[in-house]
């Protein structure tokens, strides 16, 4: 056999090499069979591309689908239990970008692979899942949910791409924390026909004081409701000098799921399409 012969067939042997979200080369030499996804999102991606069966350990905030909540808990998902990693011996840990750097460094100086997923806007969901899919050997299902992700994205676009009325929206996540430029809190806004009064603070996740939302005056005003945020429809009429602004006077204040809001995963959507119904 030649150079180049030789030089060809080891490449085609060679495991796949993948980028994770960070730009970081991943190479597998089986598909992993034995999975750890240490972000509430991310498990929800494994299931919905097919490969929630190979989940052998989650962080304690996955609890769905129902089933993620059966699987063996780690810890959380910026500090898990190395030990509790290393004793479910993985193939692959998956994480997102709130898993602190150490705890990354520590599981690949053990041997295990990781794989970051970090999506950076709503639209790269569908590319997150993609990576996933070919990190994990599950492309076709994979491409399918994607594809109907991106479906359920263009079809809201596709109402609101040249909507004029734009209302002014004030999004609470948890008591006086808002979504900032560049956050998928903006992002959601945006998508669903509205204009997010918080585009004008420095960071992507930032509180605000009684003084910015009233002067800002939101059209409407949507909170989270879930184990996270404890804010109330009453509570928001209360606040002081809130009565004043349009949202307030014209009782347009609503709640929407914490989950489906605050994981960057599948569901995502989810929270779109029902923002644009609140919207509209």
């Amino acid at each position: 056999m030649d150079l180049y012969v030789f030089l060809v067939v080891a490449l085609l042997l060679a495991p796949p090499v993948i980028m994770d979200d960070y730009g970081r080369p991943v190479s597998l030499s089986s598909e992993p069979q034995r999975i750890i996804s240490i972000a509430p999102g991310v498990t929800e991606m494994v299931f919905a591309i097919g490969a929630g069966k190979r989940l052998v350990g989650v962080d304690t905030e996955s609890d769905f689908p129902p089933e993620a909540r059966g699987i063996q808990k780690v810890g959380s998902y910026v500090s898990p239990s190395l030990e509790r990693i290393i004793a479910l011996d993985p193939d692959l840990l998956l994480v997102s970008d709130l898993t602190s750097p150490q705890v990354v460094s520590a599981v690949e100086d053990k041997g295990i692979k990781v794989f970051v997923v970090a999506p950076e806007s709503i639209k790269g969901i569908a590319q997150s899942m993609r990576k996933l899919g070919s990190i994990l050997g599950a492309e076709e299902s994979a491409e399918a949910a994607a594809d109907e992700f991106e479906r359920r994205v263009s079809a809201v676009e596709m109402r609101t791409k040249d909507q004029r009325a734009r209302p002014g929206v004030y999004m609470e996540y948890y008591p006086y924390w808002t979504f900032g430029p560049g956050s998928f809190g903006d992002d959601l806004i945006e998508l669903a026909g509205g204009t997010n009064i918080g585009k004008k603070l420095r960071s992507p996740y930032a509180e605000v004081s009684n003084e910015f939302v009233v002067s800002e005056n939101p059209d409407a005003i949507v909170v989270t409701r879930g184990r996270h945020s404890s804010t109330t429809i009453d509570s928001v009429r209360n606040r002081s000098g809130w009565n004043s602004t349009n949202a307030v006077e014209n009782n347009s204040i609503y709640y929407i799921d914490d989950d489906i809001v605050s994981r960057p995963g599948p569901r995502m959507v989810d929270a779109l399409e029902e923002l644009y119904e609140i919207l509209n």
